[in-house]
């Protein structure tokens, strides 16, 4: 009786631990994105799907180098651990007149398929800092 609560106790602590971001937080992923050789423009989004059912996905953006750190919320940088789907993409904003707009730095820029909606790229996530540089063939 003694040894099962013990168990339980300890199961117990482990999840509350996890869960509220305890015991080291998320692995980290950082990198760069490419078009043809290039650094790609500021305001790119990355997203990071797990390869897991019902899970959360995590959103970068490229700055002016290119470079991009994956958040899992707004204020919680991190990726879920394992392997992941990559898209990349020109995000949509909305003006002042609700009509979804592509960012000016991002007009004319064109991200194939392969590495949005028909995405077979992939990267495996694990503990502590991962780096993940896309590069991308516009041609």
């Amino acid at each position: 009786m003694v040894i099962r609560v013990t168990s339980v106790l300890t199961t117990s602590l482990f999840i509350l631990l996890t869960i509220s971001g305890c015991g080291g937080g998320m692995p980290s992923v950082t990198g760069m994105v490419t078009i043809d050789g290039q650094p790609a423009p500021p305001g790119l989004q990355i997203d990071f799907q797990p390869d897991v059912p019902n899970s959360s996905s995590s959103t970068g953006y490229t700055d002016e180098a290119g470079h991009y750190e994956m958040k899992f919320t707004p204020s919680k940088p991190g990726v879920m651990l394992g392997v992941s789907k990559v898209q990349v993409y020109v995000p949509r904003k909305m003006n002042s007149d609700g009509i979804p707009a592509i960012p000016p730095q991002l007009k004319g820029v064109k991200i194939p398929k392969e590495y949005n909606e028909d995405s077979t790229l992939t990267f495996a996530v694990e503990n502590g800092s991962n780096t993940f540089d896309i590069n991308i063939d516009s041609k």
